[in-house]
């Protein structure tokens, strides 16, 4: 379950937070842990198909944290594509 916000600075530029949790495990125990949050919070920015972020998951019930960073190439089949091969 994620809830995005973005800020468009044009059609195809955008900055966006999102925060996602894992709601099993805040309604259920899991195989390996007790109820608890477990969430992922994300900030980035994409410009048309490239996007890059950064991140942090926390799990506390069960001492777990990771940080990461993210480069993407997004593919929009909805736009016109070149073919490369063939």
């Amino acid at each position: 379950m994620f809830w995005p916000a973005q800020k468009f600075l044009s059609n195809d530029t955008y900055f966006f937070i999102s925060a996602g949790a894992d709601v099993r495990n805040v309604v259920y125990k899991g195989a390996v842990n007790d109820r608890g949050f477990d969430g992922v919070f994300r900030f980035g920015a994409r410009k048309e198909n490239i996007q890059g972020d950064i991140f942090c998951e926390v799990f506390n019930i069960i001492e777990y944290k990771s940080f990461g960073v993210n480069m993407n190439y997004v593919f929009t089949p909805e736009k016109e594509s070149t073919t490369l091969l063939g």
